[in-house]
């Protein structure tokens, strides 16, 4: 015969868990998405930096393995991303927000700011040069947005900035993930200022940090 109250007692402590589970589930959704203070006229330029994000996916020729990364569409037929996320020589290509996929070739690099520039084939060039931003100083709110693994938005307060330095160049308070790299750093004025190259996630060392868009900016259209 069913012992009623072990029944009762498996069912509270399963739908324990499960709340646990969903609290969970809804902290992880908070840390990966900043979201906009209110009244602060921000809505617009966290739009155009989600678009301007997309995912950029190299195919080596020799082993056949796929990389996937972040990239700022920059202006025109150009998209920017960070070196080390593309470990070969392959066919490159991009996919939109709206799930359009491009072919890619890559035109320019830094290997000291850890960045690439590629053009984009067949997508036009009319698309509007991004806004380049002044360098962050410590204690400037800045925010990264990255289309890989999932769309997400980060913000973080700069704690260190060294002028003139590589992908350490400036460091804030916004851990990111593997994917990440490349996404395009931007000011609260929507400018960019800088690109993703490096991350920690793991408590107590969140922090991303890259190279600044002033160290590179002569590669860029």
């Amino acid at each position: 015969m069913v012992d009623r109250e072990k029944v009762i007692s498996v069912f509270l402590m399963c739908l324990g868990l499960f709340m646990l589970a969903a609290l969970a589930l809804a902290c992880s959704v908070g840390r990966h998405y900043t979201p906009i203070p209110p009244g602060s006229g921000l809505a617009s330029d966290v739009q155009e930096q989600d678009s301007r994000a997309v995912t950029v996916t190299v195919r080596c020729q020799i082993v056949g393995s796929l990389f996937f990364s972040t990239g700022v569409l920059v202006g025109g037929d150009k998209v920017l991303g960070a070196l080390h996320a593309f470990p070969c020589d392959g066919k490159f290509s991009i996919r939109l927000k709206t799930g359009r996929t491009f072919a890619v070739v890559k035109l320019s690099q830094d290997v000291r700011q850890d960045v690439a520039l590629f053009q984009v084939l067949g997508i036009g060039a009319d698309i509007p040069l991004v806004d380049l931003g002044p360098r962050p100083k410590p204690g400037d709110t800045v925010c990264f947005t990255a289309a890989n693994p999932v769309r997400e938005r980060k913000c973080g307060r700069v704690s260190k900035v060294v002028p003139g330095f590589g992908p350490g160049a400036m460091y804030f308070g916004a851990g990111g993930r593997g994917g990440n790299s490349g996404s395009g750093i931007y000011d609260m004025q929507g400018r960019l200022v800088g690109t993703l190259s490096m991350s920690c996630r793991t408590a107590p060392c969140a922090f991303s940090a890259g190279p600044l868009v002033e160290n590179y900016k002569e590669i860029l259209p």
